[in-house]
């Protein structure tokens, strides 16, 4: 079955993004399996590179890897990815994400090495974000345990850690808290 998947990916990607030698002059310039663990097809153009890769080993993942020939560092995977795990779904899916490439990424197509690096810099950004928002997440558990406990010192230690992320509610958390324990003393 892994067969058949693998060669509907090859046949749909390579329709799918055959906009990238009409529109762009990119050329295909690899076709690559994984033994059983995916595919990848490879085009070129003058300055920049897009790879389409199809990873059966996480679900059926699909995704789009930029970059910029000649320059090691300068690569991005694109922020659309699919799971298909189904001949239908994986022919569906890959359509989607040739239409959103050549819906959103022109200056990525074109090489721009400014677009480059705003998208890097996006990426970082979000990147950090989803990080602040995990430490936040585990903080706030923790927020909340501590107030069940009626741990206030421990409370006020955590809330004041996230000060600049915290809520109305938190700072009338962190105000009562302060209190219970100015009570205490």
């Amino acid at each position: 079955m892994l067969d058949v998947i693998i060669n509907i990916f090859f046949n749909t990607a390579l329709d799918a993004f055959r906009f990238l030698s009409v529109k762009y002059g990119y050329r295909l310039t690899d076709t690559r399996l994984f033994a059983a663990e995916g595919a990848m097809v490879r085009y070129e153009s003058d300055h920049a590179y897009l790879e389409v890769w199809y990873d059966a080993l996480r679900g059926g993942e699909l995704s789009v890897v930029f970059g910029l020939l000649g320059k090691r560092d300068v690569s991005l995977h694109f922020e659309h990815s699919f799971c298909a795990t189904s001949a239908t779904a994986l022919e569906y899916c890959i359509h989607r994400l040739a239409d959103q490439v050549a819906d959103e990424a022109t200056p990525l197509l074109r090489g721009d090495i400014e677009a480059y690096h705003q998208r890097q810099r996006e990426l970082e950004k979000r990147d950090r974000d989803w990080a602040n928002e995990m430490r936040l997440k585990a903080i706030r558990a923790k927020v909340t345990e501590a107030w069940h406990n009626n741990h206030y010192a421990h409370v006020v230690t955590l809330l004041a850690s996230m000060q600049d992320n915290i809520s109305l509610l938190e700072i009338k958390k962190l105000d009562y808290a302060r209190n219970i324990l100015k009570k205490s003393v």
